[in-house]
């Protein structure tokens, strides 16, 4: 019984450096050591707990390599906007039509 207290309490102890590493969280190893090392009194562990939670700048930093559109798309773009706007061209007529997109233009080119 002893044995098993001690196994749930080491678990609960070592929660933040379990966060951190499901979450693969860079300052993964930091956060471990923080709650190694002061995780025994409250305020530690729930610093390392709330560094663990925290977004990393991986998460919500788009990548630098992302493709750029094709210019097609591009033009594509332009026509959905006028086409939501009503500013450009009207619509071709049955609203089976609504939201195509003619790149007839585009085909001659």
């Amino acid at each position: 019984m002893l044995l098993v207290a001690f196994a749930i309490g080491l678990f609960w102890y070592f929660v933040p450096a379990l966060v951190a590493t499901s979450r693969r969280n860079p300052n993964a190893s930091a956060i471990f050591m923080l709650n190694l090392c002061f995780g025994w009194s409250l305020i530690g562990w729930v610093i390392a707990l709330r560094r663990a939670c925290a977004a990393t700048p991986s998460q919500f930093v788009p990548s630098l390599t992302m493709k750029r559109p094709a210019a097609n798309s591009c033009c594509q773009m332009n026509r959905l906007i006028e086409l939501r706007t009503l500013e450009g061209p009207v619509l071709m007529g049955s609203r089976h039509d609504v939201g195509r997109v003619d790149l007839s233009h585009e085909a001659q080119a």
